[in-house]
This record gives C-alpha cells, structure tokens and sequence, in this order.
C-alpha cells in the first residue's frame, strides 16, 4: 500500500467543536434565536459541525431560559395559509400568495 497510509485515532481524539469565551457562546445562542438559521449555516459562521452545533443549541438554550427566567421560543418555521399569516401579524393589510408544490406559500 504505498499511496494509503492508514491512521489510527484513538477515541475521543481529533478537534472538538469548540465555542471559546461566554461571550462567543452568548452570540451563538443569541443568533440562533434571532435569525432561527439552519445547523449548517451555523456552523459555517461558528466553524462548527452542524452536529456540533446541535449539540451547542441543547446545552446553550436551556442556560439562556435559566438565566431570562423565562422560555425562548421560536419563530414558526413555515405558515401555511393566509388565515395563519393574519393572525401571526394582524397589521398587515395586503398579501400575496403563490402556489407551488400543492402548498400555498406567503411571499
């Protein structure tokens, strides 16, 4: 095998998905509530793992809510019918719908 060159790594070795300071962690979490961005995209910006970053989520948020006193909550991922857009923002006067996929989208 002169072009394979095995390695061997023993467990719990390599780099580990690492947020530095408290203030690092608070960003994270903090971005993670506001703009609700995919594990990937997180990870991008973070040079995480998207697993990584899922883990980070489950251990952050939790601190957060203790911290707050109170439940973060999420934004609703997908709205799927005018009526639910208008209850989610009940000033909104006009909207337009496209359909796609047999699902009415809001745009």
């Amino acid at each position: 095998m002169p072009f394979t060159q095995i390695i061997l790594q023993s467990l719990g070795a390599g780099q580990k998905g690492f947020i530095p300071t408290p203030l690092d962690k608070l960003l994270f979490i903090l971005l993670y509530l506001k703009c609700y961005p995919t594990y990937d995209l997180q990870g991008l910006l973070f040079g995480l793992d998207r697993t990584r970053v899922c883990r980070w989520v489950k251990i952050l948020l939790p601190v957060l809510e203790m911290t707050l006193g109170r439940e973060c909550v999420l934004p609703a991922r997908q709205i799927r019918s005018a009526e639910e857009f208008f209850r989610a923002f009940p000033g909104v006067k006009d909207v337009f719908i496209a359909k796609r996929l047999n699902f009415d989208y809001i745009i």
